[in-house]
């Protein structure tokens, strides 16, 4: 495990396809949000496609290029930042499979996001029992909290108990779990 740099740009963005095609395979909210703004970027293009006087499929074609090229390109834009800002640290396992981006601020550090590619073969695990136990130790002898947000079942999968952490409060989208440093 290392922390990332531009020259992992590559990895990273092959994990980011990974867990984009799982939202697109699952049933959850998230999938819906991804198809309005697929939906919204290939609305966007309507006047464009008229303007060029496409029909019928080539303006499906054009749609779905569109929204293809958009999302690579948010994509591509999260990951530099997440490599650059200096409030940030994005760490990636060393076979290049998942992801950790931590936020660090003085008195907390916050677990942003979690990816891992391809989905449900364990990296994800592999590379949190690696970075999990060096990540708290560090964070308790710098005296600071470490805190995440997940779904109840997420922080069962993650131990979360077990590694000290407590549920501090409900978020829009589970709850946020915090550990105060030990001494």
């Amino acid at each position: 495990m290392h922390v990332a740099t531009v020259r992992d740009f590559g990895r990273l963005l092959r994990i980011w396809a990974h867990a984009q095609w799982r939202i697109i395979r699952s049933a959850r909210p998230v999938r819906v949000m991804f198809l309005i703004a697929a939906s919204t970027i290939a609305a966007l293009t309507v006047p464009l496609v008229a303007l060029a006087g496409l029909d019928g499929v080539l303006q499906v074609a054009l749609w779905l290029g569109i929204a293809a090229v958009a999302g690579v390109l948010i994509a591509a834009v999260y990951t530099l930042f997440a490599i650059v800002d200096p409030r940030s640290t994005l760490f990636i396992s060393d076979d290049g499979t998942s992801t950790v981006l931590l936020k660090v601020s003085p008195t907390s550090w916050h677990i942003l996001d979690h990816m891992a590619g391809p989905t449900g073969a364990g990296h994800g695990q592999r590379l949190r029992a690696q970075l999990g136990p060096a990540l708290l130790d560090q964070a308790d002898r710098a005296g600071v909290t470490i805190t995440f947000g997940a779904r109840p079942d997420m922080a069962r999968l993650y131990r979360a108990a077990a590694h000290g952490f407590t549920c501090e409060r409900k978020i829009s989208r589970g709850s946020l779990y915090a550990r105060a440093p030990r001494p």
